[in-house]
């Protein structure tokens, strides 16, 4: 028995593939078996120093994984079932109880590490809740898919609560025959649970395998129905492995071949199970240890320079893919590997420093890192070091640089200046890429793309590969080798079937091969994937760029609201490219285009369509843009006068269209020197429509600015009411507040803000520093008046007038 649940245990693919890792879910099942070990110890010795080694290295367990947590109340349990009511012994307990603790402390190290390092400005508390929080959050998500846990525990946790029943004896009681039948059904019931506990190492659909999605992997559920099979066939061979006898002592003979071939399945199941699963699994056994990942690290290092680039990712896990490949070549790389999700941490640029001390100068040393000073530094290694991203990407960053694909990386390479779009490739980059994935698509691909439902590390590599495939088809697309194109999608879509981007991207290529510039038309599946990602930020990052026509305008708008202009030009410029005639795309354009500083441009844009209105037929919404944009132009080119008086034309025409009126109103909040017009406005605009939030939020502004705090306090108040918890209005109406004298209010809603956002912000302890200077509260006015001069910045007259105030408390002049 003993070998046969080893085997089984030992030749699933989770756990293989975690044991020959060596990964952290393995260390954290080690864990969990010397628990159990523990716990099986004491059961048989009855000695509680088992229990409290027990206590002392679940509480290690329970600091590194969430898990442990869930499994806390079976551990109780069972303590609670063996010891029986010697358990509630106070000394017990009690020693108990501080073994755990003991075993908990595990959990302060880190944030005590973090706190001393003097790195970052991260506190030991912030750093505890931080952990704290992560757990928190897993629990919170399984517990929400608490029926799968359920499901799954039938193969691991019902069996195991079956073992420690401590069944009656079914002699005596009963006549012959029905001392039989119950001794028969309580064998079945065991052989029932071998199987199941046998059936779930060949991950079915119901399997922790399958249910984890290849993210989680379940090892402990694993684990539990290996100890079962372990149990049940050692159970089942003492029951059928001796002989039966009559009451006089003799045997009989049908029980005895019912047992002999009980015994001949076992002993046959102990060879067949592991044989069939090793047949089952080996092949992607073989994956697993084989050279796929080797072969991709290999692929994006003969990609890079050999040293002076600097190498970004916003997948850690790729930058440690190449940090090891490097030390397993035995080549000591001279590259800078950026995670450009670190950066914005200033603790992540003192480790640079220390990592990189020949550029250590070209980090920064700001306290508060801003997307801005990121793009900066980036411009400053692009002056003397090649920049390099490992994957697809988009984002700040890409306002100031364009990708050039080289094989599996792209070279980031500043624009040229006055120019929106990059330059197009050229005939030779196309045909160096070509060379690159032509002989990977005839071979590599194809295998990883056949064992990816199985296999976590094919799908992993099909994933990565599927979104550089993606983009390079985009690319060809652009260039309208659209037959090329397509073939790149369905390569891509085939190693990642989850590929939504992918999807979309062939089935437009379909339409544009075609002769039709339509939109896709949209499926419940295409949704339903697409949901997976979160939305279409999630969707981007994990599956690459999207060229599609509703698509890319939609996003267009999305990378405008979220600052990053010149990409969101390049989309509905290709949107442009595809239907000149768009009206949509035109005057997102021109919009765009006055953002980015280019009012003359934006103007031939709004008067072309003006000029041809049979073109572009108009909707009602698309007047109003088109409003917007012309009477933003004139703001950008300092007519302020030529932009009011169309708005005031409108009005005149439309005076109860509340789509007008607020387009009035910001046009005066953009402008921003006649705070009462655009109140005045924007109050008609309420009038009209007395839902609109933003309207309502452009109120409170315009009442802060002309002194009118009661009454702003009163406006965030109606804004939180439609959108609870939004932070900026809490905010503003706690400075309403307290510029109103109403100190317990403001105060609740500083502290609201404090307890919210994750890192401090200088503006919040101001303002607790204000009120506790108010109410002559020393202490507390110094406690808050220190944090904002640690975090605001230094060149304001806020901070002075705040370090005044602060030496004047420190000496007693006041208060």
């Amino acid at each position: 028995p003993p070998v046969l649940a080893v085997a089984v245990c030992a030749l699933q693919l989770s756990f293989w593939e975690h044991a020959t890792a060596a990964s952290m879910e393995i260390l954290d099942l080690l864990v969990f078996a010397w628990c159990l070990r523990c716990l099986l110890e004491f059961r048989v010795s009855q000695k509680e120093n088992w229990l409290f080694k027990m206590a002392f290295v679940y509480g290690l367990g329970v600091t590194n994984n969430w898990a442990m947590i869930g499994y806390f109340p079976f551990f109780l349990t069972a303590v609670i079932w063996i010891r029986g009511l010697a358990f509630f012994n106070f000394s017990f307990v009690t020693r108990t109880v501080l073994f755990g603790l003991a075993g908990l402390s595990l959990y302060l190290l880190l944030p005590i590490i973090e706190a001393a390092s003097g790195t970052n400005d991260v506190s030991f508390w912030m750093a505890l809740k931080t952990n704290l929080s992560n757990q928190k959050m897993f629990l919170s998500y399984y517990w929400s898919q608490r029926f799968t846990i359920l499901l799954l525990g039938v193969s691991s946790l019902l069996p195991v609560a079956a073992m420690c029943v401590r069944w009656p004896s079914f002699d005596g009681g009963l006549n012959a025959t029905g001392e039989a039948i119950t001794r028969w059904l309580f064998w079945l019931l065991h052989v029932s649970f071998l199987g199941i506990c046998l059936w779930v190492f060949f991950d079915h659909l119901l399997s922790p395998r399958v249910k984890g999605g290849g993210i989680i992997p379940f090892l402990t559920f694993y684990y539990l129905s290996a100890f079962c099979v372990g149990y049940f066939a050692g159970f089942l061979l003492v029951i059928f492995g001796r002989e039966p006898l009559r009451p006089v002592g003799r045997p009989v003979p049908l029980t005895r071949l019912l047992n002999r071939t009980m015994l001949a399945v076992l002993l046959i199941a102990t060879v067949a199970v592991p044989v069939a699963l090793l047949v089952r699994n080996h092949p992607q056994m073989r994956i697993t240890n084989g050279p796929g990942l080797k072969q991709f690290a290999a692929l994006t290092l003969q990609s890079l320079p050999d040293k002076g680039a600097v190498v970004l990712s916003d997948n850690p896990s790729q930058l440690h893919l190449l940090e090891a490949t490097y030390q397993f070549a035995g080549r000591k790389h001279e590259n800078t590997l950026l995670d450009t999700a670190s950066l914005n941490f200033p603790a992540y640029h003192k480790t640079l420093q220390s990592k990189y001390p020949k550029i250590q100068s070209q980090f920064l040393t700001l306290t508060n890192v801003g997307a801005l000073d990121l793009v900066q530094m980036m411009e400053r290694f692009s002056l003397k070091h090649p920049v390099y991203y490992l994957h697809p990407s988009f984002g700040y960053y890409f306002e100031r640089f364009y990708a050039r694909p080289h094989g599996l990386v792209y070279e980031l390479k500043p624009y040229p200046n006055g120019v929106v779009n990059a330059p197009p490739m050229t005939t030779e980059e196309i045909a160096e890429n070509q060379r690159f994935w032509m002989p990977l698509q005839g071979g590599t691909l194809p295998r990883i793309a056949q064992n990816a439902p199985r296999n976590n590390e094919a799908r992993v590599l099909g994933a990565y590969y599927s979104r550089t495939i993606n983009q390079w088809g985009v690319e060809l697309q652009r260039r309208n080798l659209l037959k090329e194109a397509g073939e790149q999608f369905a390569v891509a879509l085939n190693l990642n079937p989850d590929n939504v981007v992918s999807q979309i991207n062939l089935e437009f290529n379909s339409n544009l091969r075609a002769g039709r510039v339509v939109p896709i038309i949209a499926t419940r599946d295409l949704e339903k994937k697409l949901g997976r990602y979160g939305g279409w930020e999630g969707a981007l990052n994990a599956n690459g760029p999207v060229d599609e026509l509703a698509i890319t305008l939609q996003l267009g708008r999305i990378f405008a609201v979220g600052g990053n202009l010149r990409q969101s030009a390049q989309l509905f410029q290709r949107v442009l490219d595809l239907d000149p005639r768009s009206a949509d795309a035109n005057i997102s354009m021109a919009k765009t285009l006055i953002q980015m500083g280019n009012p003359d441009r934006a103007q031939q844009i709004t008067t072309q369509i003006r000029a041809n209105p049979t073109q572009f037929s108009l909707t009602r919404e698309e007047e109003v843009e088109l409003l917007n944009a012309e009477s933003l132009t004139r703001l950008a080119r300092q007519d302020f006068a030529g932009g009011e008086n169309l708005l005031l034309q409108a009005r005149q025409r439309d005076p109860k269209d509340p789509a007008i009126v607020g387009l009035l109103a910001d046009y005066y909040f953009r402008y921003g020197k006649n705070p009462t017009n655009a109140l005045a406005a924007t109050e008609q605009q309420l009038q009209l429509r007395p839902d609109n939030v933003e309207a309502l939020w452009r109120q409170g502004i315009l009442q802060m600015q002309i002194g009118r705090f009661d009454q702003a306090a009163a406006t965030f108040t109606t804004f939180l009411a439609q959108r609870p918890r939004n932070q900026p209005a809490t905010l503003n109406r706690a400075i309403s507040f307290l510029q109103t004298g109403r100190l317990d209010e403001a105060q609740g809603d500083y502290q609201a803000l404090a307890e919210e956002l994750p890192t401090p912000l200088f503006s919040i302890n101001y303002g607790l520093g204000e009120i506790a200077y108010r109410k002559k509260d020393r202490a507390e006015a110094l406690k808050q008046y220190e944090i904002y001069l640690k975090h605001a910045p230094v060149e304001t007259p806020e901070y002075k007038q705040v370090k005044e105030r602060m030496d004047q408390l420190k000496s007693g002049q006041i208060l």
